[in-house]
Parts: C-alpha cells; structure tokens; sequence
C-alpha cells in the first residue's frame, strides 16, 4: 500500500507548501480518499520487483519526485489497460548502463517509453519557489481578528528568509491598522496602508481587508496575485527531448518519450514549435509591398530529416497531477523523420501523423475512458 492505513479525520484543504503526498495521506476530503484508492490499486498492478523504488518516490515529500513516479504509475496502469506486456527498466542491448521506464510490446510491436517532466521553472526557480511557499504558510499562521490580506507576489526568493522577523514585521503592521479606516477605504484602493516586503530576488505587498465575521481559526491570506511572467512552454518540451533523445543510446526499435508538461499552458502550437520550429513571417524586401509574408519554421525544433531520428515521437499531456488525471487527454505526435517509426496501438490515443508532407490530425480515445476513471470524486 502506498498511503497508511490510518482514522482521518481532516476536513482541511492543502496548506500552501504542504507536500502532496503527506496531504493526501492525512486529508480525510472525499477527492483525497478517491484518490488513495486509485493509487493504492495501481501500484499493487505494479511488478513487485520493481516496487519498493516507485513507493520510494511516491511517499517521498518532494513534489516533483512524487509527480515523477505518479506519472510513471499512470503510464503503467495505461498501458496495461491496452493489453501490453511491460518489462521495468529492461537491461539495453548496447553497452549504456541507464535504462528507460519501460520497454513495452504484444503480439506486434515492441517499443521503448520514457516518462519525463517538463516544468517551465529552472531548478533555482523551483527553490525559491519553495521558499515562497513555506513563508506564505507561516504568514497564514498568524491569527488577526480585525483582517484578512490579499498577497501580490513579484518573483521568488533566492535565499532564506528570517520568517521571525517577518512575523513580527507583519503582525506590527497588522495592529497599527485603523478597522473603520480600512472599511471606510475597502473599495478604494490605497497604497499607503499596503505593507511592501522587499526580499533577494521577491517583492511582498500585503494589502488589508476587513474581516467583519470576525471568525477565529481562519487564515490570514484570503487571496493571491503573481506578476506577469513569460512562460517558455516550448523551451522547456525542448529541453525535455535534448535530454532523453540520447540518453540511452541507439535503440533499435520505436521509441516514445512521454512528457508531463507542468505549464498552465501548452497547445498545440507550443509543442509544433518545439519539434519543428518557432514559426516565422519572412518578408521578401525585393518584392512588391502588397505580396504577403512566407510563413516558415525557424530551425530551433529539436525534429529534423538529419536531426534526432532516434526519438519516435513524443505523448504530451498537460499538468497531470493527482488532482487532474481524470480529466487529462494525451495527444501523441509522431517524427516524420524516425528511424524507427511507430505504428501501433498507442495510435488508439489522439495523434498528428506525418502524410505527404503534412502532419494530420486523427481524433482517439481519452485515457480516463481506457482506465475506467469516474470525472467526479464520488465515483459515480
């Protein structure tokens, strides 16, 4: 079993840097128990040799490696589901030492797949990002019976903060502000009573608002805001295929990278750019002014005729998560180019596939139809 069987009797939602798989193993929520279930029976469907490692990285409290091995087990169940016979990191027949995630085949195709995540936050990010979470959390511990505070968030810190002197920076703040000031002024936006926390590499601004229930046991944060950032979706599904593409030499069979792409966006557009170049519009100076602009890739895609044939094609799906997977399609896009290519049953799922020189799109089933997954937390 992956999560312990244990009395819950927490109604609570998820603190804000609480890791996933310790609220779900404590949250007695209907979604948290739905949850556990699924999980717990994929992972007895899991090979028991190879099961002690997953449930190291599904109980551990890193998100990240916890999203890893649950994408790696929902990979499983899928494939298991289609009637495929799987082998956990199969010994390779070329000298590389590494082993991808599975090696899957019936009674006509064999193929490799590797699952990877694809998180638009550099490693330094994902720190800070950490950090910030745990501050948010310690703010949300202090108890104000006059407000609430709306949080707008500008960056992430890149170095620890003294969350003491934050508390008593916050809580001094918080008992110098005038009620009737704050409520005569609620739908009049203030700057001077916002209180500006300047931290390496992040800005706080921490904005007041009434609490006329005067309820104890509440949180302080009552909402938050980030600032606008540019995300690079395509950059980093092409920083996902650099590293698998070679990693474990050359295969002598498809191989399908499969990426968890952690963006709040992803379309298809994103992904066509990252296989085959951001589009262009180039514009012709020797010709006349009303003739319009050829569109044409630029050659930052990471599929080319002489370039990663080896990769088959890539699966994507966006933000799987424990609290997304039933609600999640997965679209595979197949290389033009493979050396290998693919023709198999995973063309049951949605596909573009290569066809006289234009990739086309074929409609498929939903993974939550193939693995029998309910849409609501009910199971009905």
């Amino acid at each position: 079993m992956v999560f312990p069987q244990i009395e819950r009797n927490s109604l609570e939602f998820s603190r804000i840097s609480e890791p996933m798989y310790k609220y779900l193993s404590r949250s007695s929520r209907l979604e948290a128990k739905y949850i556990r279930n699924i999980v717990d029976i994929w992972f007895s469907h899991y090979p028991i040799h190879a099961q002690k490692e997953l449930l190291a990285n599904l109980q551990t409290l890193n998100d990240q490696q916890f999203l890893s091995a649950f994408f790696e087990l929902y990979l499983h169940e899928m494939l298991l589901k289609m009637a495929f016979e799987i082998k956990i990191h199969p010994t390779l027949e070329n000298d590389i030492l590494k082993t991808p995630d599975f090696f899957v085949k019936d009674d006509v195709n064999e193929f490799y797949l590797e699952a990877k995540l694809s998180t638009v936050l550099s490693i330094d990010e994902i720190k800070g990002k950490k950090r910030l979470e745990d501050i948010l959390n310690e703010i949300n511990k202090i108890y104000c019976e006059n407000f609430f505070v709306h949080v707008k968030i500008d960056g992430y810190p890149n170095s620890s903060v003294s969350i003491k002197r934050l508390r008593i920076v916050i809580i001094r703040w918080l008992e110098a502000l005038n009620y009737e000031e704050i409520v005569r002024l609620e739908n009049e936006y203030s700057k001077q009573i916002d209180l500006n926390i300047q931290l390496e590499g992040c800005n706080l601004v921490l904005s007041p608002k009434p609490n006329k229930t005067r309820e104890k046991g509440k949180t302080l944060i009552y909402s938050e805001s980030h600032s606008f950032s540019l995300l690079k979706t395509k950059e980093t599904i092409r920083k996902a295929i650099h590293k698998k593409n070679s990693r474990y030499g050359k295969f002598e069979k498809p191989y399908i990278l499969a990426i968890n792409v952690l963006s709040p966006v992803c379309d298809y557009e994103d992904v066509f750019e990252a296989l085959f170049g951001s589009d262009q519009c180039v514009f012709d100076p020797n010709k006349p002014d009303d003739e319009p602009p050829r569109n044409i890739r630029a050659r930052d895609g990471k599929w080319k005729k002489d370039f990663n044939t080896r990769l088959s094609g890539v699966f994507i799906i966006k933000t799987l998560n424990p609290w997304t997977f039933t609600q999640k399609d997965m679209t595979l896009y197949l290389n033009p180019w493979a050396r290998y290519p693919y023709r198999g049953k995973l063309l049951d799922f949605p596909h573009f596939s290569p066809d006289h020189g234009v990739m086309e799109y074929v409609d498929g089933i939903k993974p939550s139809q193939l693995l029998g997954l309910s849409r609501n937390w009910s199971g009905k």
